[in-house]
């Protein structure tokens, strides 16, 4: 069963905002360039637009930069890559 239903019948329960940050693996097969494992977030919020996930997706990856390196700043191979809003 996908992850979202449960999350969807939340969200019509009477849930303003449901979320789940979670390990998923994919039966996919064997590849070099694909990795079955990976986390996923998922996000649902009543009445929300895609302005207001754009705006919560963006202060979530300022937020993580912030708490994990303690700058907006990101160095990226031979660039810098500013993620401040």
């Amino acid at each position: 069963i996908a992850t979202e239903l449960h999350l969807k019948r939340l969200v019509v329960g009477g849930f303003d905002r449901v979320y789940e940050l979670g390990r998923i693996f994919r039966n996919e097969g064997v590849s070099t360039r694909h990795n079955p494992e990976f986390t996923s977030v998922e996000v649902y919020e009543a009445y929300a637009d895609y302005e207001s996930m754009m705006e919560l997706t963006e202060s979530l990856v300022e937020g993580l930069a912030t708490e994990l390196v303690g700058s907006t700043t990101l160095p990226y191979g031979d660039e810098t890559i500013d993620v401040a809003r």
